[in-house]
């Protein structure tokens, strides 16, 4: 079981919030890949993201955005790890309409 501790001090370009950005910290994409994996791999049982302002964030929020797009990826990880799906990034066919679609009409 691990408990994760990030910095969000990532690139100041994608999250201005935070106590001190770091020139060339990872992207946000970066990000996601890596909580997602982290999450699905192993048994994650307590995440936090520090160093968030949220007085310093700009209108619509794009640091919280980011902040809470990260919180729901470990969450996502963590179910696709219960249900025995190891692939970070699991797409279940009946998410798409078209595959939905061919289901009902299949009676599947």
């Amino acid at each position: 079981s691990i408990s994760a501790s990030t910095s969000i001090d990532w690139n100041p370009g994608l999250a201005r919030a935070v106590n001190g950005p770091e020139l060339g910290g990872f992207t946000t994409r970066e990000l996601i890949e890596l909580i997602r994996t982290v999450a699905v791999s192993a048994d994650v049982i307590g995440v936090d993201f520090v160093e968030y302002i949220p007085m310093l964030d700009d209108a619509p929020g794009t640091t919280r955005m980011v902040v809470s797009r990260l919180i729901r990826e470990v969450l996502g990880g963590i179910v696709l790890r219960k249900k025995g799906i190891r692939e970070p990034f699991y797409y279940a066919p009946e998410t798409d309409s078209r595959t939905a679609k061919k289901m009902l009409k299949s009676g599947e």
